[in-house]
């Protein structure tokens, strides 16, 4: 069996380290401020997430931007369909009677999926 191998770290710290034998060094990544101001067609909703998310994610990259974007406008659609699912019946009817479930309430569910899915990103 062969003897386990011996840290990067603990390598590099003897001098015995090689760089023909080392993995390329990846760039770094230049992280968003959180002074980053949100876009401008953001409404409040959005907004208020895209102040959020910079303010407790400082891990967020500048390429992470475009996501946060995503994830903002979607929030933002969200506040609209729960505005829209105030005013209105969560049921409605035909004029045969029929009754059929408000397409918002499905509009809804969409959009918290893809926010679900863009936060856990």
């Amino acid at each position: 069996m062969a003897p386990p191998v011996k840290p990067t770290e603990q390598k590099r710290r003897v001098g015995t380290l090689r760089s023909d034998r080392t993995p390329p060094t990846i760039g770094q990544v230049e992280v968003a401020s959180r002074d980053t101001p949100a876009p401008d067609h953001l409404k409040d909703a959005g907004v208020q997430e895209w102040e959020h998310a910079l303010k407790v994610c400082p891990w967020i990259a500048l390429s992470d931007l475009t996501a946060l974007r995503m994830l903002c406008e979607a929030v933002d659609r969200r506040a609209e369909l729960m505005k829209e699912l105030d005013t209105t019946e969560l049921i409605l009817y035909t004029s045969t009677g029929y009754a059929y479930v408000n397409p918002a309430v499905a509009a809804l569910e969409k959009t918290e999926d893809r926010i679900s899915k863009w936060m856990s990103q």
